[in-house]
């Protein structure tokens, strides 16, 4: 099964974002408890709720929208 290009052009930019979130921590941990969307190394917006962001910014191709946690937050899943 080949992946198809779109999808891995959008998975590509979304690791990109990703990474450029985790480069920003120290900026971004001024708004723990809030979700942050970046797309094309840029901080697009804050909100409390998640929707909020998905609504506004989802459709931008690769866009990264996660929560911002304490830095020595562990999840035990």
């Amino acid at each position: 099964m080949q992946i198809p290009p779109e999808v891995l052009e959008d998975f590509t930019e979304y690791a990109k974002n990703a990474r450029y979130a985790n480069s920003i921590y120290q900026e971004l941990k001024s708004h723990v408890g809030y979700f942050v969307a970046i797309a094309e190394g840029k901080i697009l917006g804050y909100s409390l709720n998640k929707e909020e962001l998905t609504e506004k910014f989802g459709a931008i191709k690769g866009v990264f929208i996660d929560l911002i946690t304490p830095e020595n937050l562990i999840w035990i899943l």
